[in-house]
C-alpha cells in the first residue's frame, strides 16, 4: 500500500472508525467513501497540481465527519447496532492479556450452559413433573464446565494467529501443535463426559477410533476457525491498523 493510499484512507477511516456496524457491512461502507473520495481528488489534481493542496480540498469537499458519521449510523438497523453492541462485550483490549481474555470469554461459556441446564433441570421437574433429569444433572454440570474450558483453552491458543499483523514464521510452525493440543482437549472433554454418565462406562467399549476422531476433529476444527478469522481480519487490517490523530 502506497502513501498516496493511506493518505486518502485516513480521513475515510477517521469517519468510519467509530460506526457501529457488522464487518462485511462496515467495509462495503469503507470502500464506497474510500471510492467517492479518491474521484473528488482526482478532480482537485487538475485544478491543484500539488498534492497536498489537493488533498486538503478533497476532505473539505468531502464534508464535515460528524455530520457524515451521523449520517451512516444512522442507515446501520437498530438490530445490527445491538449485536455490534453484543459483540463488542467479547472483543479483546490490546492493553489486556490474552489469559485473562480468554478467562473472561471461557467463565462466560460456562456460566452461560450452567445457567441453561439448570434453567432445563427447573422445568423439567417441578413444570412437567419429569424427575429423572435430576440423575443427569452431575453430567450436565460436567458437561457445562468442559465447554467452559474448551472456549478458554481455544481463545488462548488462537490468539496469536488471528492478530491482525502478519504471522510470524514461528506462528506459523506452531498452529499445528496448538490445534493438536485443541484436539487433545476436546478428545479428553469427551472422555470424562462419557465416564459422568450415570452407570453407562461400564458398558462401553473404548475403541481407537473413538478416542482419535474426536481428537481430529477438535484439531480440524480449531485450525479451521483461526483460518476463517485470520482471513477476515486480512480483509479489515489495511484500515485498523491506520495511525489516526487524536
Amino acid at each position: 500500500m502506497n502513501n498516496f493510499d493511506q493518505e486518502l484512507m485516513i480521513p475515510v477511516e477517521e469517519i468510519m472508525r467509530p460506526v457501529q456496524a457488522l464487518v462485511p457491512h462496515k467495509m462495503r461502507m469503507r470502500e464506497e467513501l474510500y471510492s467517492h473520495l479518491h474521484s473528488i481528488y482526482l478532480e482537485e489534481q487538475e485544478k491543484h497540481p500539488d498534492e497536498a493542496t489537493a488533498l486538503a480540498q478533497s476532505i473539505e469537499r468531502l464534508g464535515d465527519p460528524e455530520s457524515l458519521r451521523a449520517d451512516l449510523q444512522a442507515t446501520i438497523s437498530k438490530s445490527e447496532q445491538l449485536l455490534c453492541r453484543y459483540n463488542a462485550l467479547f472483543a479483546r483490549d490490546q492493553t489486556k492479556s490474552r489469559l485473562r481474555f480468554a478467562l473472561k470469554i471461557g467463565a462466560c461459556s460456562w456460566m452461560l450452559q450452567a445457567s441453561s441446564y439448570t434453567l432445563a433441570v427447573f422445568i423439567s421437574t417441578f413444570v412437567f413433573q419429569e424427575k429423572e433429569i435430576l440423575a443427569i444433572s452431575p453430567m450436565l454440570c460436567v458437561i457445562s464446565f468442559l465447554i467452559g474450558w474448551n472456549t478458554f483453552i481455544g481463545i488462548f491458543l488462537s490468539q496469536p494467529f488471528i492478530e491482525l499483523r502478519a504471522f510470524a514464521e514461528e506462528h506459523r510452525r506452531r498452529l499445528p501443535l496448538s490445534g493438536f493440543y485443541f484436539g487433545l482437549s476436546v478428545g479428553i472433554s469427551e472422555a470424562l463426559m462419557w465416564l459422568s454418565i450415570p452407570g453407562e462406562f461400564e458398558y462401553m467399549n473404548v475403541t481407537a477410533p473413538q478416542v482419535i476422531l474426536p481428537i481430529l476433529a477438535g484439531w480440524g476444527m480449531f485450525c479451521l476457525v483461526v483460518w476463517l478469522t485470520k482471513t477476515e481480519r486480512a480483509q479489515t487490517a489495511p484500515w485498523e491498523l491506520l495511525q489516526l490523530g487524536d
